[in-house]
C-alpha cells in the first residue's frame, strides 16, 4: 500500500534527521568544552585528550 510506504519513508527520514541533530549537538558540546579549556590555558594535547577533537579542530577555535 502506497500510504504505508510513504509513512515508512517519512519515519526513516525523521529518524535520520534526529540522529544527525544528536550528533551535531554532541560535536557542539565538545567544541564548547574545548573552547573553555583553551581559554583557561590547557595545552592542545590535554584538550585533544579531554574533548576528543583533533589539534586542527582546536586550532580553529
Amino acid at each position: 500500500d502506497k500510504a504505508v510506504d510513504r509513512y515508512n519513508v517519512s519515519r526513516i527520514v525523521e529518524n535520520d534527521i534526529r540522529e544527525q541533530a544528536v550528533a551535531e549537538g554532541r560535536l557542539e558540546g565538545r567544541l564548547e568544552i574545548a573552547r573553555k579549556l583553551k581559554e583557561n590555558g590547557f595545552s592542545i594535547a590535554d584538550i585533544v585528550r579531554i574533548a576528543g577533537l583533533s589539534p586542527e579542530e582546536i586550532d580553529k577555535l
